[in-house]
């Protein structure tokens, strides 16, 4: 029983830390798709700006999920 308990609790120390990476790798993104957003405003290109801003938003979204997984196995 207690060596069960433990391989449980071992398993969901590696899916937070999977989560976590995810998470990592995400607010990357967003940190990267700021600057773009930044320099396509800028140079004033609206149809880059729209590209980019759904990008952000639906990465953002993925994000908001992720936290949310990860928050429920800690």
């Amino acid at each position: 029983e207690e060596r069960r308990q433990r391989k449980a609790a071992e398993r969901l120390a590696e899916l937070a830390a999977a989560k976590e990476q995810t998470i990592h790798a995400l607010e990357a993104q967003l940190a990267a798709l700021s600057v773009q957003l930044e320099a396509a405003s800028l140079a004033g290109d609206v149809g880059k700006i729209h590209s980019l801003g759904l990008t952000y938003e639906a990465i953002d979204a993925e994000l908001q999920v992720a936290m949310h997984e990860w928050a429920e196995l800690a």
